[in-house]
């Protein structure tokens, strides 16, 4: 898919500005949480009799050898484990070598199990007939854009758009999880991807991303700029759900206009560990990464070179970090587009939403050489 138009250029290390002095620890157990999943296979007594094969693959023996390194290394050890194991490359796209990076957060909202005239917006499990479409063929008369479709018998229909959803097409086939209160905080859910409910006797609920009806994603920021509702330097997150709050009968028509609709699930987590993203293994603060998987792959370690609006228009700070590839979304187009995971709640919530920023991008990828 890259195409091109995409490139990889080698660069060094040495030419990172601000690589020596980041914490580079942290992003090891970033790093450490990627190799999970692809080291239990190969825990085997089968596997430890037969490393060659299961040692063809690079990326697998440079998460042997981090096994190795310990969940704790210092920063030094850590930064010299990716010196040894991995190449820069700038990315580049159509010339250009600056793209857009954003943020995004786990929200925390209250909510209720059971519906009441307080919590009235449904939060949807995933219906059992919903049938990916992404890389299968398509029925005659299917809408090409649509990625999604619900199985009726042998038949294929699409998924309803988000304004069919919400007025009740599906009332049959999707399962309430939960209740929330206010629909700018469930479509703010469905942003995000993620989400901790806080249900009435003080329980936290986590949701985790299921699915999705297959409709394409469109910005609802950009909606209110087209129509001169907002201008560019007032749109932040915060100023779009001030606006949707103050304009309910308005608000409900943009909010349709994104006629891609998110499904949950209800997921068991240690509190203590951030969502789970689109590689299946929890996010970390300010360490992962969601791209475009046209581009880049699940795991890859990622430079960024970007900065972070402060807050109330105070200065910009620097941020140059290595980060994880670690998750996706509808909304992350582009071989230089990234969105920081930056945590969970209003204080996350608040930095990301500030956060719409030009940087360069450079993927870490496994040395050819044996090490």
């Amino acid at each position: 898919m890259a195409g091109k138009t995409y490139r990889l250029e080698k660069t060094s290390f040495s030419a990172l500005k601000g690589w020596r002095a980041d914490a580079h620890a942290r992003a090891f157990s970033a790093f450490l949480k990627s190799c999970a999943p692809r080291l239990a296979p190969f825990e085997t007594e089968r596997s430890r009799q037969n490393p060659k094969k299961s040692g063809k693959n690079r990326y697998l023996k440079i998460c042997r050898a981090a096994a190795k390194l310990g969940e704790n290394p210092g920063n030094i050890q850590a930064r010299r484990f990716f010196e040894k194991y991995f190449a820069p490359y700038q990315v580049s796209w159509k010339g250009r070598k600056k793209g857009l990076f954003t943020g995004y957060y786990e929200p925390e909202y209250k909510g209720s199990r059971q519906k009441s005239k307080k919590y009235y917006v449904p939060v949807l499990a995933t219906p059992e007939n919903l049938v990916s479409m992404v890389g299968k063929k398509k029925p005659k008369g299917f809408p090409r854009k649509l990625t999604a479709a619900l199985r009726h018998g042998k038949t294929l229909k699409p998924v309803p758009s988000r304004a069919g959803i919400e007025n009740g097409a599906l009332d049959k086939s999707a399962r309430v999880l939960v209740w929330l209160a206010d629909p700018v905080d469930a479509f703010f859910l469905h942003i995000q991807g993620s989400g901790r409910i806080i249900l009435p006797d003080g329980s936290t609920m986590r949701l985790g991303f299921a699915g999705r009806n297959g409709h394409p994603y469109s910005s609802i920021g950009k909606a209110l700029l087209e129509k001169g509702i907002l201008k560019s330097n007032q749109l932040s997150m915060k100023s779009v759900q001030n606006w949707l709050r103050s304009n309910k009968k308005k608000a409900r028509k943009i909010l349709h206009g994104n006629k891609s609709y998110i499904f949950f699930r209800e997921i068991e987590l240690d509190a203590g560990l951030g969502p789970i993203g689109g590689e299946g293994v929890p996010l970390t603060t300010g360490r992962s990464l969601a791209i475009d998987r046209r581009f880049h792959a699940y795991g890859l370690p990622v430079w960024l070179d970007t900065q972070i609006p402060g807050e109330n228009g105070e200065a910009y700070t620097r941020f140059r970090r290595l980060l994880m590839a670690q998750d996706t979304g509808a909304a992350i187009r582009g071989a230089i587009r990234g969105d920081i995971f930056f945590g969970t709640g209003k204080k996350a919530g608040e930095i990301a939403g500030r956060v719409k920023e030009p940087g360069r991008m450079y993927v870490l990828l496994p040395k050819k050489r044996k090490s």
